[in-house]
């Protein structure tokens, strides 16, 4: 395997794809436990939803700050930060007693997890060529779809034993181990560093803010992606407490609709080149508009809950995918010259809507499938026109690709 910089251990690729897994496991390990800690803390499903919704804005805040100081400091120095702050609300989370703690915890979580999936994408682009590193990031797509399918029914089966509180001290125990294996084998990839210059980094923010195309097409697909996790953080409580499907379960079924997301994102790019690029983000924005719409009529007739919901989730979280995959590679190259702040502003994009969706999600949500079903149609179809109204606009060359 050929590095870059040849100082660069040969285990390095093996402890990217094993931080990765601990960052990835955060919400899909926890989420089938959700009803358990509603009662146990004594809280309400709409407090607990903020749990989520806080950890992707303090995500979404913790994007837009490590890639520039990483830049600056390194990428070792700075993901060992973010990892402590991780591990730090890990533990918190598992030893809280209250909601107002795991609320708090759970937004220091998301602070931290964030550098790892800012600062570990940079590092791969620091060690590999560009060639090398579109195939490791399809071997890491193919490992974390596994991950992704598995993380739902680990957490089930670890809920069932031993207990609610066990799967966030499995988070915390895995977090506190990959922090120990960071310290002691994560070597600097970073070649040359540059000097911190706040105005620039302000500058560049700047003119993507007010660049139109990037706007739409870093909007569109955020709005596509809170639709998708807006259902991860209602379907546990509108499975397992509405429907009585139990914990291992409704894992299964979160399951499959997760390996479903991950698959067409691991594919994408074969089926941007089957397809084309433009055909691609109109086919996958087609498929999550009416799969949505099929799911919006099951709220008012409710045939064959829960496997039509899975169903139609399933198919709906493919076209999600595909058309959430495509558009963010376009966005990059709307201003390929600001590559660094719009990586980092399509990451807090992401996550502000994310946040505050599934924030509107626990207000919304009234026990019925309806609640869920309106917020995902409207989502999807108006994520989708924005993202459509983009690439209509756009004068990207990949799109005639």
């Amino acid at each position: 395997m050929s590095f870059k910089n040849i100082n660069i251990p040969a285990y390095t690729p093996v402890l990217i794809i094993l931080s990765f897994i601990t960052y990835c496991i955060e919400i899909d390990l926890a989420v089938p436990s959700f009803p358990f800690i509603v009662k146990a803390l004594n809280t309400t499903e709409a407090l607990l939803q903020m749990t989520l919704s806080l950890n992707f804005f303090g995500f979404c805040l913790g994007g837009i700050i490590y890639g520039p100081v990483s830049d600056t400091f390194g990428r070792r120095s700075t993901l060992l930060i973010g990892c402590g702050i991780y591990v730090l609300g890990g533990i918190g989370c598992a030893l809280m007693n209250s909601i107002e703690a795991l609320l708090l915890f759970r937004f220091i979580q998301g602070l931290g997890a964030s550098s790892g999936c800012v600062i570990l994408y940079a590092m791969i682009a620091d060690i590999y060529p560009p060639k090398k590193m579109a195939w490791f990031h399809g071997m890491m797509n193919a490992i974390l779809t596994i991950v992704m399918a598995g993380a739902p029914l680990a957490g089930a089966f670890i809920n069932q034993y031993f207990g609610w509180r066990a799967p966030l001290i499995t988070i915390a125990g895995v977090s506190i181990s990959t922090l120990i294996m960071m310290i002691a084998f994560l070597p600097e990839t970073l070649s040359e560093k540059i000097p911190f210059d706040f105005r620039k980094i302000l500058k560049d923010y700047k003119s993507l803010l007010t660049h139109r195309e990037f706007m739409l097409l870093t909007i569109g697909p955020s709005i596509l992606v809170g639709v998708y996790l807006t259902f991860v953080g209602t379907a546990s409580f509108f499975y397992q407490t509405q429907l009585g499907l139990p914990i291992v379960e409704f894992a299964i079924h979160q399951g499959f609709i997760l390996i479903s997301f991950a698959l067409i994102s691991m594919f994408t790019g074969k089926l941007n080149h089957l397809f084309g690029m433009k055909s691609s983000i109109i086919l996958g924005g087609s498929i999550a508009i009416l799969s949505a719409f099929a799911l919006l009529l099951l709220g008012f007739y409710d045939y064959f809950y829960p496997y039509s919901i899975t169903v139609f989730m399933c198919i709906h979280a493919m076209g999600i995918a595909l058309c959430f995959g495509t558009t963010v590679a376009i966005a990059f190259t709307v201003r390929s010259d600001l590559a660094g702040a719009s990586s980092s502003l399509i990451m807090a994009f992401r996550l502000l809507f994310s946040s505050a969706m599934v924030a509107y999600a626990s207000k919304a949500y009234d026990g019925t499938w309806l609640s869920i079903a309106l917020i995902l149609f409207f989502g999807a179809l108006i994520g989708s026109l924005l993202i459509l109204y983009g690439i209509k606009i756009s004068k990207s060359d990949t799109l005639k690709s």
